[in-house]
């Protein structure tokens, strides 16, 4: 892991936490995966097609949350109330996301799967400041891995910055406010992962 997580709060304070590194060749496999089916990106653009989203720069590929079929135009907002997630289509043409999720799912203790979100911000771009809010923000606890990045862009909380590298897998925080900035001239993807019900004799990375 060559990540960089710094702050000028004490550890206490912290709202990302280090949980361990996937396995480059695994990550690479992915990404393969990933470039062979472009068509995935914005195919439910929940996020980012509203103009005043902080997630308007950015493109994502829902790969399991609520029924599509539950979503009514009319009333966006039940979409995201208590509901039992379910695998996308897409995740067929790309397996080895799959793996990662139960990976982790796994190695960390945890027996309800939620929402799993591909999301790519493009260089120069960034996700703006906001907190997640609802109920499914409120009782899952949300995992990141790095598949495409450096450490030129950053992961950031008010005081608190993290900086990864591909594999790189973190827990944050996502009811306080943060952002994503990617300064450089490289896309970043990551592999959002929400979990709950966590077994006792869970165990605490990924490595």
């Amino acid at each position: 892991m060559n990540h960089v997580h710094t702050s000028t709060e004490p550890v206490v304070n912290l709202h990302m936490r280090d949980i361990g590194t996937i396995n480059y060749p695994i990550i690479a496999r992915a990404l393969q995966e990933l470039d062979n089916h472009p068509e995935l990106w914005n195919e439910y653009k929940w996020r980012t097609n509203n103009p005043q989203s902080p997630h308007r720069e950015a493109e994502d590929i829902w790969v399991r949350y609520n029924p599509v079929c539950n979503f009514n135009p009319a009333e966006p907002s039940k979409f995201n109330e208590e509901h039992v997630a379910e695998w996308y289509p897409g995740v067929d043409k790309i397996p080895t996301i799959k793996e990662i999720v139960e990976q982790v799912t796994d190695t960390l203790g945890a027996t309800t799967l939620g929402a799993v979100l591909i999301t790519k911000v493009p260089a120069g771009k960034q996700i703006y400041w906001h907190k997640d809010a609802g109920w499914h923000a409120r009782v899952h606890r949300k995992f990141l891995v790095l598949l495409r990045g450096n450490l030129e862009q950053s992961f950031e909380f008010e005081n608190e910055q993290m900086f990864a590298e591909p594999g790189d897998c973190f827990e944050f925080e996502n009811e306080y406010p943060h952002r994503v900035i990617n300064g450089s001239q490289q896309e970043r993807i990551s592999l959002i992962i929400c979990l709950r019900d966590f077994k006792k004799n869970g165990t605490h990375n990924v490595n």
